[in-house]
């Protein structure tokens, strides 16, 4: 699950599963909507205003145009993002990579499944040209001062050898700005980067089930992100971006929604504790 990496610019944060391009080895809004769907944000920005329903977006052009706009907000960049992630995705050459070491139904089905998402989703070539473009973009608004974007780089930066205080001032600065944000990109970024190492030691959550080890525990948190981020902000239904970017690429199956996926992916255990720590986030919002 937390497969963050070190680096300035979030395109591991959007993208954690390996992706193999071109040449290279249930909820009311279950269905992807146009994007043209209203949200709420005292901001007045209708770019911000429309980052949840850019969520449930149906085509990848949808998502391009509005993370290209003008005053675009970070959030919105970090969906294009992962939407790009999604739609370069060389599902052939993934499968005949993998079919050379062992034959894997269940990976074939995923990527079938995945195959057809980008059928109705993705333009017709990949946009591999988006990748540079948008972290090209995304270091622009470190170096601007946008707030979001050094607020996650500053994350990605830390180490343990921080300085004990501004750690901790980091951390409140990620936590009130997660509990204030209306950016389900934005919340999900720095929900999970608190999880890293230099934030959090698992050893110290004493309330946990009993003989849940601490990889376990960090692996049901960083699931509980997920269904906190759905549960506050939607857009996590069967067919829906946030579903593929998460299963991609021998996960998926139709029909799945997120809770589903964090469910296969987690013990029993792990999933109630997935659970519980997602009412825990969002009585905190």
């Amino acid at each position: 699950m937390n497969c963050l990496g070190a680096g300035l610019i979030l395109l591991a944060l959007v993208a954690c599963q390996p992706a193999v391009t071109d040449g290279a080895a249930g909820d009311a809004d279950a269905q992807p909507q146009p994007a043209s769907t209203a949200g709420s944000d005292p901001s007045g920005s209708r770019v911000a205003r429309s980052e949840a329903a850019l969520w449930r977006a149906s085509r990848y052009e949808q998502l391009q145009h509005a993370a290209q706009e003008a005053g675009a907000p970070f959030g919105v960049l970090l969906l294009g993002a992962s939407a790009t992630d999604v739609c370069v995705l060389d599902t052939i050459a993934l499968e005949k990579f993998h079919g050379a070491y062992r034959e894997d139904p269940g990976l074939t089905l995923s990527l079938a499944e995945l195959r057809a998402f980008q059928a109705r989703f993705c333009p017709p070539e990949k946009p591999l040209d988006r990748r540079e473009a948008e972290r090209v973009e995304m270091q622009r608004r470190v170096e601007a001062g946008d707030a979001d974007a050094q607020l996650i780089s500053a994350l990605l930066e830390a180490d343990e050898q921080m300085d004990h205080e501004d750690r901790h001032v980091l951390r409140l600065a990620a936590e009130r700005t997660s509990a204030e944000t209306r950016s389900p990109a934005v919340f999900e970024a720095l929900q999970i980067l608190l999880l890293e190492a230099t934030f959090f030691d698992p050893a110290k959550v004493i309330d946990r089930p009993l003989g849940m080890d601490d990889e376990a525990l960090r692996d049901a948190w960083g699931h509980a992100v997920l269904l906190a981020r759905c549960e506050r902000f939607g857009g996590c239904g069967p067919g829906s971006l946030m579903v593929y970017r998460m299963c991609m690429p021998q996960h998926c199956r139709r029909g799945l929604d997120v809770r589903g996926y964090v469910r296969d992916r987690l013990s029993r255990d792990g999933y109630d504790e997935a659970q519980r720590r997602a009412k825990q986030l969002l009585a905190s919002t």
